[in-house]
């Protein structure tokens, strides 16, 4: 840490040292607290500071050892503090240690968990959560499923293995959940929304991803649901997220959304077809939508992909 530097292969070697001198010293364990805010000044990469995080817990869980981290949050945006949130299991309140909520563990690879009951548990979730919004009657053909098949078949084509495609396959039918909030006249509603109807709408991906991370999903399938209308040129929403800062689940998940749902009929529009959703994605490509992804999708057509 001297010199304003964050280096967190250093920090956690100080941490560790630091506890074993501490135990070999006579005493129980060691706890750690510290103003983090100047972090948030550095140029360090929020994900490399959510790696650094999840290899502390597994210190934690080694070592008696125990941190607390203070953050400014009145100096902090929006995205910063949503993703600070996510790293620590408690947060101080005025009656004390309280659990939190936004906190994702480092997730288990997908090779961890390939039992049957597992995975059978985990489709079982995200297949009772879309069918929640098919009920619901939101659209007229079940387009989480739409968007679920074509966004693991997009996967595939990247030939990356199964966990990329499950966690598309999962978030494909829970992406839109957070649209449980939303009036039923508002989704059925003709022509353009209102100023305010927008900014509703605009929430929906993040009390999606606030509803599906309180599921043991990978730690991907909540960000993917976060991030599936997000743009490249920084133009989506809600955070207004650019380029690299989209992960590739949340980039494959925009377009197998866009597709799914310009293939279909809506109130508000009457044009529709895959060869109309096909064009948008492809006059777009590397402004709104990742090339790479939109050639992957026009792959899964060509090798006889239909809804």
């Amino acid at each position: 840490m001297k010199g304003g530097l964050f280096k967190p292969e250093n920090m956690l070697r100080m941490l560790e040292d630091t506890t074993l001198e501490a135990v070999n010293s006579g005493f129980n364990g060691l706890c750690v607290g510290g103003d983090m805010s100047w972090i948030l000044d550095t140029s360090l990469d929020m994900n490399g500071l959510l790696e650094y995080e999840s290899e502390v817990n597994v210190l934690m869980k080694k070592l008696p050892f125990s941190a607390a981290c203070i953050y400014d949050i009145s100096a902090m945006d929006g995205k910063s503090l949503l993703q600070v949130s996510r790293l620590h299991p408690f947060t101080l309140e005025p009656e004390g240690p309280v659990p939190n909520f936004d906190y994702f563990q480092k997730p288990l690879p997908l090779e961890d968990c390939t039992s049957e009951e597992c995975i059978r548990i985990f489709r079982g979730v995200s297949v009772m959560l879309s069918e929640l919004l098919r009920l619901r009657g939101l659209y007229t053909e079940n387009h989480s499923e739409s968007v679920s098949r074509l966004a693991r078949s997009i996967a595939e084509q990247f030939g990356r293995g199964e966990e990329l495609s499950f966690n598309l396959e999962a978030a494909g039918r829970v992406h839109d959940i957070g649209m449980l909030s939303l009036y039923s006249d508002m989704i059925v509603k003709p022509g353009k929304l209102t100023w305010y109807e927008c900014k509703i709408l605009h929430e929906h991906p993040v009390l999606g991803y606030e509803l599906v991370k309180k599921v043991p999903f990978p730690r991907k399938v909540a960000r993917a649901v976060l991030e599936h209308h997000e743009r490249l040129d920084g133009s989506g929403y809600p955070l207004g997220l650019r380029g690299s800062q989209i992960s590739l689940e949340g980039r494959i998940l925009a377009v197998a959304e866009v597709v799914a749902a310009m293939s279909h009929y809506r109130t508000y529009r009457v044009e529709h077809g895959t060869r109309m959703a096909l064009k948008e994605i492809s006059d777009n490509s590397g402004k709104l939508y990742d090339s790479d992804v939109v050639s992957a999708c026009y792959r899964s057509f060509e090798r006889g992909f239909t809804f």
